[in-house]
């Protein structure tokens, strides 16, 4: 049975957005620039999901770059080891429950550097635990501090039963 209560809590509770411009630490390692944690059992029912969309800035050089999606310990989408100059990299990733292991994710990624913008579909199944907390991460890897720049990281719940244009 559906319960209004219980989906308006959710979708406050999970309403996050921001905005902090933070550049990756360079050197090859791995930079979390911004991160949520979603409480254990906020995605309590199938067919729940989760909208992430995350943002970031390139640098003007020709160094490698990397730019994904975490969602506790599964990578769900990258753009990897791009040379991109300038420009930026959108990443549109959607996750559904099937159940507290089983979840099927669907991203998109838009790359805005150089003549010819990239259009990538990334999809598949992870299968993180619902019930316990999961650290959900923007992440870059660059050789270069300053090379990747957050500029937007947004997670918003969707109830069981949300159209979705993917």
């Amino acid at each position: 049975m559906f319960n209004l209560q219980a989906t308006l809590q959710k979708l406050n509770a999970i309403n996050y957005t921001d905005l902090r411009q933070i550049p990756n630490v360079g050197g090859g390692g791995s930079s979390i620039l911004l991160s949520d944690t979603l409480p254990g059992g906020s995605l309590s029912e199938d067919g729940a999901g989760l909208r992430i969309n995350t943002v970031t800035q390139n640098a003007v050089n020709g160094n490698t770059k990397t730019v994904s999606v975490r969602i506790g310990s599964s990578q769900v989408a990258i753009r990897n080891g791009a040379t991109d100059s300038g420009g930026f990299v959108q990443i549109e990733t959607y996750i559904w429950r099937i159940n507290n292991s089983n979840q099927y994710f669907h991203c998109r990624i838009v790359s805005s550097a150089g003549a010819s913008p990239v259009w990538v579909v990334q999809n598949g199944f992870i299968t993180e635990i619902l019930s316990q907390d999961l650290l959900i991460s923007l992440v870059a890897i660059a050789s270069g501090a300053g090379d990747i720049t957050s500029r937007l990281l947004s997670i918003q719940y969707l109830p069981p039963g949300t159209a979705v244009t993917a």
